[in-house]
């Protein structure tokens, strides 16, 4: 038996650390008076004739990126190092050159003598390493860094939408699933949103409902039926069987009343691999 499924309470989390593992990568430390750092994520906003790319020690939203890490470095709620890389010459370039740290009140205006190497730049992927070869001192300040990074470029692909048959929509929570499921498998985005639960509205992004709807589209059934609701005041849960070339699976599904709609807090499939 494969599992296929979310508990959407938790979708944040799985969806955004698959994304940067699949996607985007970083690793290495940035060290200042002697104060170690880990760096393990990366972004990059693309120009037309430079790159600028971020990594960071904590995730970062899509609105802050480039500009937003000044204020959050000042709370001290992201450190991290910002470069420009020209397209042209492939280096580094005049531009947003900085490393962000509380101990500078947020941005500290240089890379100091750091060294760029790539290892690969084209339309698609940029990688690479970002280092100084010895500690630079600003003031008060002691400081070195050393971090690799993988960026994929351009637009990310999209899957077409997917349409789904279902069976068995009579009750009102098999109606509400069954709306969830054609816009989850259509890539409907805000049709999606309608039908989880408020919380996960708030933590989830539109990358991370991206890489939900990628996942469901590449693995969920195409075929269902549901074949059983059971209603228990504001909860109810749902059976259902599906089917995907072929392939048959189980599907069992946790909804509860929201603001008098039902949501969709468990999607959890069961497929049997012969």
């Amino acid at each position: 038996m494969i599992r296929l499924g979310f508990c959407l309470a938790a979708v944040v989390l799985f969806a955004t650390s698959l994304q940067a593992a699949a996607e985007n990568s970083a690793s290495g430390a940035l060290t200042v008076n002697g104060s170690s750092t880990e760096i393990k994520h990366a972004y990059v906003d693309e120009g037309p004739e430079d790159l600028i790319v971020v990594v960071t020690d904590r995730p970062m939203a899509k609105d802050d990126i480039p500009f937003g890490l000044n204020n959050l470095a000042s709370e001290d709620k992201v450190r991290g190092i910002v470069v420009t890389i020209s397209k042209g010459t492939k280096g580094l370039s005049p531009g947003l050159n900085a490393l962000y740290h509380p101990v500078w009140q947020g941005q500290l205006g240089t890379i100091g003598n750091g060294v760029l190497t790539l290892s690969k730049f084209d339309k698609d992927e940029i990688s690479g390493k970002i280092s100084t070869p010895e500690e630079n001192t600003f003031g008060e300040y002691k400081y070195f860094y050393a971090i690799s990074f993988n960026l994929k470029l351009g637009e990310p692909k999209k899957k077409e939408p997917l349409s789904v048959e279902i069976e068995g929509t009579e009750d009102a929570p098999s109606k509400a699933y069954a709306a969830y499921y054609r816009a989850l498998m259509a890539g409907d985005k805000n049709g999606l949103r309608k039908h989880l639960p408020s919380e996960v509205n708030k933590q989830a992004d539109d990358e991370t409902i991206d890489t939900v709807i990628e996942l469901a589209q590449t693995l969920k059934p195409t075929n269902l039926k549901i074949i059983g609701t059971e209603i228990k005041g504001k909860e109810a849960l749902l059976k259902a069987e599906g089917l995907r070339d072929g392939e048959k699976s189980t599907g069992s599904i946790s909804m509860k009343l929201e603001d008098g709609e039902w949501k969709v807090f468990e999607d959890d499939w069961k497929v049997n691999v012969e």
